[in-house]
């Protein structure tokens, strides 16, 4: 029987897709920066005012070494990661990006009337920058949309570990996060250490 729109296979549990969105965007923001993630499930208001089943926020900081673009790069990835989070699920993960484009773009990134959801994040993104161009905005776009692409491909198990862990809990907060990263990297660490057990 196919699953509700809205619902999600993850590792064999049915969950409402926002989990593995958010837990999209909070993976990607996590492994660009030290900047405190975190995620809480229910009735919330997202910083231009619209309402949100869950929400993952992000204390977006530059860093030292970082420049302006970086901070905008890693910004605007953070948006595709919860795109690419739920698409992970959705889709086969070697088709992942064509996916997203073709089938799944318009219902997990517009929403309402395009003054909601992922998209219009991005481009309030971009008109913090006014002084990037066109071209400069389309390379940022690309570079962006390629590095949470990349980062979710390659963190399929630790994606789905995160969002189990949120449905079931309701919220995680960056420590719990950061101990869930720490956890797989030492498990995949050991794996290459160990590769005859």
């Amino acid at each position: 029987m196919p699953m509700a729109k809205n619902t999600l296979n993850v590792d064999g549990l049915k969950m409402d897709s926002r989990f593995p969105h958010e837990a999209g965007h909070a993976l990607v923001a996590a492994l660009t920066s030290n900047d405190p993630v975190r995620i809480c499930d229910g009735a919330h208001k997202t910083d231009t005012g619209h309402s949100a089943n869950a929400i993952c926020t992000v204390d977006f900081k530059r860093g030292d070494d970082e420049t302006q673009r970086d901070l905008t790069l890693r910004r605007i990835a953070y948006h595709y990661g919860g795109v690419f989070g739920e698409a992970y699920f959705v889709c086969e993960t070697e088709h992942l990006e064509s996916c997203v484009l073709r089938s799944c773009a318009e219902c997990l990134w517009q929403k309402g009337d395009g003054t909601e959801g992922d998209a219009a994040k991005v481009m309030e993104i971009h008109k913090e920058n006014p002084c990037l161009t066109g071209d400069e905005r389309k390379a940022l776009n690309s570079e962006a949309w390629n590095k949470a692409a990349a980062l979710v491909k390659a963190n399929g198990s630790l994606l789905q570990e995160i969002a189990k862990r949120f449905c079931a809990d309701g919220h995680l907060s960056n420590e719990q996060i950061r101990c869930m990263i720490a956890a797989e990297q030492n498990r995949c660490n050991q794996e290459v250490d160990d590769p005859g057990d």
